[in-house]
């Protein structure tokens, strides 16, 4: 589905006496209805504190799966999202409303990611001066032999596993899904899946979570 109205990551909620900022809804019924705000710029999460004139300070959101968690959090009365919200008197004056369902349903594709953006791959580098990325080698029954792409959520994670692991090379950050199907399609023909958070025990990589690359391009990555 086309977005109707583009963002881009962070976005920014306001917090607010133990909660985020809303804005109240006219409507039919005896029952109040509220709309979350969310702002494009912490610029204008800053204005429309001072505009309403509340305690309150910007709270970034750093991806779909930060964003779809507040969203899935929402309860009650609260079951609409307004972007960019200027208030004028008795008016939202938002750029955008839509409500919570459509926003996970249509417009978070990655909010069920198995991990957060940037992601972290290592470079080995050979004798001869030949670089690739670090992977892992198995052979695993009725899938046979396995190459999976060493993958971190953390910068951390990252030069923790290269230096147990004895990697020459340095890491590379990934900072946006488009960047990761790339790399996994042009790795496609030699790399079969990911891996990520391995680690080494007793001088051999391991790792509990593994997906094909298949999968990952199809469920997760598809469209980019």
């Amino acid at each position: 589905m086309t977005n109707k109205f583009a963002w881009s990551y962070p976005i920014y909620l306001v917090r607010h006496a133990g909660g985020y900022a809303s804005v109240a809804l006219q409507g039919e019924g005896d029952e109040p209805r509220y709309a979350l705000t969310v702002f494009t710029t912490e610029e204008l999460g800053d204005k429309f504190v001072e505009t309403v004139g509340i305690d309150g300070e910007c709270w970034s959101l750093r991806n779909d799966r930060e964003f779809a968690r507040v969203l899935c959090g929402l309860s009650g009365p609260f079951a609409e999202v307004v972007f960019d919200a200027a208030p004028i008197e008795t008016e939202i004056n938002e750029k955008w409303r839509v409500s919570a369902q459509d926003l996970l349903e249509n417009y978070l594709p990655l909010a069920n990611s198995p991990w957060d953006y940037p992601v972290y791959v290592l470079r080995d580098i050979d004798k001869t001066g030949q670089s690739g990325y670090v992977s892992i080698e198995a052979d695993i029954p009725e899938r046979g032999h396995l190459i999976a792409l060493a993958l971190f959520t953390t910068q951390d994670t990252a030069v923790a596993y290269g230096e147990a692991a004895g990697i020459n090379g340095p890491h590379e950050c990934i900072e946006t899904p488009e960047q990761l199907a790339t790399l996994l399609r042009e790795l496609s023909e030699t790399t079969t899946a990911v891996a990520w958070e391995p680690t080494v025990v007793e001088g051999k990589s391991v790792t509990k979570q593994c997906a094909s690359v298949t999968v990952l391009l199809e469920k997760y990555l598809a469209g980019f």
